[in-house]
């Protein structure tokens, strides 16, 4: 009757082990998908060039003096 109680052990402690490894598994995924999204370029195509302004300036200041 012993070995029978020990083989259920192993058996829920696999169960438990495989669990927790699939739970691990999905998080990192989970993660590294999101961290992928966070990085796109979508936030920075509102931004101008803005050398053709500096020029301009400078070009006023020049005149101007």
């Amino acid at each position: 009757m012993s070995k029978n109680n020990a083989f259920g052990k192993f058996l829920l402690f696999c169960t438990a082990a495989g669990a927790a490894a699939a739970g691990v598994y999905y998080y990192l995924n989970k993660r590294e998908a999101e961290l992928a999204g966070n990085f796109d370029d979508d936030e920075f195509d509102d931004f101008d060039d803005f050398d053709d302004d500096d020029e301009a300036c400078h070009d006023r200041m020049v005149a101007g003096r």
